[in-house]
């Protein structure tokens, strides 16, 4: 079987200002460790790569506030390791 490869779980937005978004390192055990991976988010195809403004490394989560949404704006998000800048 191949090894899962790092994915986003799930993103979310209960109050439709603000939302999570959760992930997992897959099989890839050496990126279990907090800020092995990190996330990236932008709202506009060309505007450069943002990384998330809060992490809770516990629940592998990331936070976006309502200073980092656009209401009816969709967000594209990555996760990138510690080594891929």
């Amino acid at each position: 079987m191949a090894p899962s490869v790092p994915h986003f779980t799930s993103c979310v937005s209960r109050d439709q200002a603000t939302f999570r978004c959760w992930w997992s390192e897959g099989s890839f055990h050496n990126l279990s460790e907090p800020g092995a991976l990190r996330v990236f988010y932008r709202y506009k195809k060309n505007s450069p790569w943002k990384e998330c403004p809060e992490y809770i490394y516990s629940n592998k989560e990331c936070f976006f506030d309502t200073n980092h949404t656009t209401i009816w704006t969709s967000c594209c998000v990555q996760l990138r390791s510690h080594d891929n800048k």
